[in-house]
C-alpha cells in the first residue's frame, strides 16, 4: 500500500500504519524493515582459512617387474607414496614354468600377465616400459632408454638374474638360455625342428 507508513513507538517496535484500513500490522521479522538495506558484515579472511597445498608425497622407483618387484610394490599399495615400476617388458613371468612353455607343454598367456592388468586397482602405481641404463645415487636419479629422467626418493632395485656361461659365451650357441619368453620360443622352435627333419629322415638309426 502506497499510504503504509513505517514508524517506531518509544518501545522500539516497529508498526506498518495503512492510512487506508487504519490498522497498525506489527512485522514478523521487526529488524528485517530496518535493516533490508543493508549488506551483510565482510568476515576477514585469516592465514587459517586459506586452502593449504598439499605435500609432497616421496617418490619410490622399482626397478624390475619380477617377483621381488611385485611384491614390493603391493606391499605399498596402501601407503601414502607414488610408485614407478620400470621394467623391459610389459609383462610378469611365472620364470618356474619356462620349461613347459619351451616343450610345447603351455602356450604364453599360461605363465605370462600384463603388469597394468595386475596393478589396475592399484592408484598410487605408474607402470613404464623402459630399460634403465644408468642410476646415480648421489643425484637420486634414474636414466632410462627412452631419454627420461626419475628423480626418486627411495630406489628398489629388483632386476633379476640371468644365466651365465662362467666366461664360455661361445657355448650360448649350444645351450641357449631359459630365463625370457623369447628363450622358451627358441628352444621350442629347436625342438620341433627337430622332429620334423627326424620325420623327414630316411635313415631310422639316425
Amino acid at each position: 500500500c502506497r499510504n503504509c507508513k513505517l514508524f517506531t513507538r518509544p518501545s522500539r517496535k516497529m508498526f506498518l500504519r495503512c492510512s487506508a484500513s487504519k490498522v497498525l500490522w506489527l512485522p514478523a521479522k521487526p529488524w528485517a524493515a530496518r535493516h533490508r538495506h543493508r549488506s551483510p558484515r565482510k568476515s576477514r579472511v585469516t592465514a587459517k582459512d586459506l586452502p593449504t597445498m598439499p605435500a609432497k608425497r616421496p617418490h619410490v622407483v622399482i626397478i624390475g617387474g619380477g617377483f621381488g618387484g611385485l611384491e614390493a610394490a603391493k606391499s605399498l599399495a596402501k601407503a601414502d607414496v607414488d610408485i614407478t615400476l620400470i621394467d623391459k617388458t610389459n609383462h610378469h613371468l611365472f620364470q618356474p614354468l619356462l620349461y613347459q612353455l619351451a616343450t610345447a607343454g603351455l602356450a604364453a598367456p599360461a605363465i605370462a600377465a600384463p603388469t597394468r592388468s595386475l596393478f589396475r586397482h592399484q592408484a598410487n602405481l605408474t607402470t613404464l616400459l623402459a630399460e634403465v641404463l644408468d642410476i646415480q645415487p648421489t643425484d637420486k636419479k634414474v636414466f632410462l632408454s627412452d631419454d627420461t629422467t626419475l628423480v626418486f626418493d627411495h630406489l628398489i632395485v629388483a632386476a633379476g638374474a640371468t644365466h651365465s656361461y662362467f666366461g664360455h659365451d661361445e657355448w650360448a650357441a649350444f645351450a641357449p638360455g631359459l630365463k625370457t619368453l623369447e628363450d622358451a620360443f627358441e628352444i621350442r622352435r629347436r625342438v620341433l625342428f627337430a622332429f620334423e627333419s627326424a620325420e623327414k629322415e630316411p635313415d631310422p638309426e639316425k
